[in-house]
């Protein structure tokens, strides 16, 4: 990797902690040059362009990361039976979206007027998302799963394994559930997925 690249990552590194801590509006761009151990303004300028498009390569640097390791995860769990594996995919998931990064990423896509929304959505949690929609496909395929689209069925799974504990979280009340408590509920939620909405195993 080049000194260019070097600095590129340092500056994405940087400007994604700043806008989470601060929000978008609030993120200011001398603040990002510091987090990033110095520079100049034009620097940002050259190697990425306006707030907007620096806001949105750090979010898919963060979230291409982020994917790569549910990816992984997948990968290391694929042998499992279809509850199994969501099991495994929900708990982790869970985990991430009832995370201070996640929350803080919604803090700034309702701060906006949905310019910023639309961004992570589609550029930072639907990378998430498309890891089980691409799972759900093969499922499909493989004659395990009843037909739908992938990428609805994996929407209402990852609403039925975060509510109503993100909307909890949201209203401010930061729920810590003990490691039973979020198995009861995933198992729940794995019930209803594969059983409720007409998506079980034949």
């Amino acid at each position: 990797m080049g000194s260019f690249d070097k600095k590129r990552d340092l500056i994405l590194e940087a400007a994604f902690k700043v806008f989470l801590a601060k929000g978008f509006n609030q993120a200011k761009m001398s603040l990002i040059i510091k987090a990033a151990g110095g520079g100049s303004l034009s620097t940002i300028y050259k190697r990425i362009g306006s707030k907007e498009k620096l806001f949105t390569a750090a979010l898919e640097a963060k979230m291409a990361d982020e994917s790569l390791a549910f990816r992984k995860l997948c990968e290391d769990n694929e042998n499992l039976d279809i509850r199994e594996f969501l099991f495994v995919f929900g708990m982790r998931a869970f985990d991430y979206f009832m995370s201070d990064q996640s929350f803080s990423l919604v803090k700034i896509a309702h701060s906006d007027n949905g310019r910023l929304a639309r961004i992570i959505f589609n550029r930072g949690f639907m990378s998430i998302m498309n890891v089980l929609t691409d799972y759900i496909r093969r499922w499909q395929n493989e004659g395990l799963l009843r037909e739908g689209d992938p990428f609805v069925l994996s929407t209402r799974f990852f609403w039925l394994i975060k509510e109503p504990f993100n909307l909890k979280r949201l209203l401010g009340h930061k729920e810590q559930m003990t490691r039973e408590e979020k198995t009861a509920a995933m198992e729940d939620a794995i019930n209803f997925f594969l059983n409720g909405i007409g998506v079980a195993s034949r």
